[in-house]
């Protein structure tokens, strides 16, 4: 597995993409090969992977990508997370690395360093542009 990343719902579900970048969900509370499903193709040109839980009210867990050659930043909607379900919701993504969920005011935040300055943004969601952007820390 090349990419892995847990859910944020308090399922403890983990997504995890392998090497030929199938998007695969193994289950809580046991993570065995044969409780996996797969869920997912071409997640190998994405460059990070957020589970952020159920943003968007589906009833399913939300994933936050962002595609590795144009930095756009995408949220998958569940249950199933194949291309057509993807809605870009930012640009310039490549220019952040450390992508982590974060508990926020009845959503879940990303928290993103930008790479040059090093420092720690805050990005309030469902949406995650950069005008809800907040520096929270430098030097990470």
């Amino acid at each position: 597995m090349t990419q892995v990343t847990s859910t944020f719902d308090g399922t403890g579900d983990i997504f995890a993409v392998d090497g030929s970048g199938n998007l695969f969900r193994y289950h809580a509370p046991n993570y065995y090969g044969s409780q996996r499903t797969q869920i997912g193709t071409s997640w190998n040109t994405m460059s990070q992977i957020v589970g952020v839980g159920n943003t968007t009210g589906s009833g399913s867990d939300d994933i936050i990508a962002v595609d590795a050659s144009t930095g756009i930043l995408y949220r998958y909607t569940g249950p199933n997370y194949y291309g057509s379900q993807k809605v870009q919701i930012g640009t310039s993504w490549n220019t952040m690395t450390n992508l982590a969920a974060i508990p926020g005011n009845g959503t879940t935040d990303l928290l993103a360093t930008n790479i040059s300055t090093q420092n720690l943004y805050r990005y309030t969601g469902p949406n995650y542009s950069g005008s809800t952007a907040t520096q929270v820390g430098n030097g990470w």
